[in-house]
C-alpha cells in the first residue's frame, strides 16, 4: 500500500536490550521475489488485531525512531471492523502476504505517531468516512485532520500517548498535549467503536516521498513499552 518499498517479514521484529526492535534492511541483491517483483528492502509490522482491542481510555508507547530519508515509522490504530488480514506464523513463507483493508476509511484510523525522513517533528492524524456506516473504499469520502509537533530529536526516546473518550481524542508527547480533536459528530461514529494497535516501519512510499539510501541501513525503531489504560472514570495521567 501507499507505494511503499518494503516487504514485511516476521524475522524483522524481535526483542533486544529490553526493547521491541523493528529493523529495516536493504540488500544489494533481491531478498525475495514475490508477485513478479524483486524485493530489496525488508521491515516488519505487528498488530494486536485478534489479540487485544481498545475502546476508550489511553494508549501510549515510548519509542526511539530513525531519522533517515525514506523511513516511515508509525504507532497507530485501525477500527476492528477492518477486513485486513494478519498472521501469527513466525515461519511464514516468503510468498505469504497480508491484505490491506478494503473498507478503509469507514472503519476509522488514528495515527498516534508517524514520522518521515529526517524531520524533527512527528505527525498526528485521524481518518474517517464522511458517511455513516462501513463501506468499501471510496475515493471521495475520506476525511482527515493532520497536524505535526516538533520533538527536536526523534532518535531519543519519547512517549507518544493518545487519550480517547466518546467525544474527544487528545494526543500527548512526553506528557504535553499537542492536539485535541472533537469526534462527537454523527458521521464520526468510527471513533465510538473498538480499535486495535499497529507498530511498523515502512520504507519509501507517498508519505516520505523520497527514495532510501542503502548506506543508511539497517534502520531501527526501538519500542521500550506499549501501555493501554482502560477505565470508566478519569483517564490516568502518565
Amino acid at each position: 500500500g501507499n507505494g511503499e518499498w518494503e516487504w514485511y517479514r516476521p524475522e524483522n521484529a524481535y526483542q533486544s536490550g529490553g526493547n521491541l526492535v523493528i529493523r529495516a534492511d536493504y540488500s544489494s541483491t533481491p531478498l525475495f521475489v514475490v508477485g513478479g517483483r524483486n524485493w530489496y528492502q525488508t521491515s516488519a509490522r505487528i498488530t494486536t488485531k485478534g489479540k487485544r482491542s481498545i475502546q476508550y481510555g489511553a494508549v501510549e508507547a515510548r519509542i526511539q525512531l530513525p531519522d533517515k530519508i525514506a523511513s516511515w515509522p508509525a504507532f497507530w490504530m485501525l477500527g476492528d471492523e477492518s477486513d485486513d488480514t494478519n498472521t501469527s506464523n513466525y515461519a511464514a513463507p516468503s510468498s505469504y502476504y497480508d491484505i490491506n483493508s478494503s473498507n478503509w476509511s469507514s472503519i476509522g484510523e488514528i495515527d498516534i505517531m508517524e514520522h518521515k525522513n529526517s524531520d524533527p517533528w512527528t505527525f498526528q492524524n485521524l481518518f474517517w468516512d464522511s458517511r455513516i456506516g462501513v463501506f468499501p473504499w471510496n475515493c471521495c469520502t475520506n476525511v482527515d485532520s493532520p497536524s505535526s509537533h516538533d520533538v527536536n530529536n526523534v532518535t531519543a526516546f519519547h512517549t507518544y500517548r493518545l487519550e480517547w473518550t466518546a467525544t474527544t481524542l487528545t494526543w500527548l508527547i512526553d506528557g504535553n498535549v499537542v492536539k485535541t480533536k472533537d469526534v462527537s459528530a454523527a458521521n464520526q461514529e468510527e471513533f465510538r467503536k473498538p480499535f486495535h494497535i499497529y507498530l511498523n516501519m515502512a520504507i519509501g512510499g507517498r508519505f516520505p516521498g523520497t527514495s532510501p539510501n542503502q548506506a543508511d541501513f539497517p534502520l531501527f525503531m526501538n519500542v521500550d513499552y506499549v501501555r493501554v489504560y482502560s477505565t470508566a472514570g478519569p483517564i490516568p495521567t502518565p
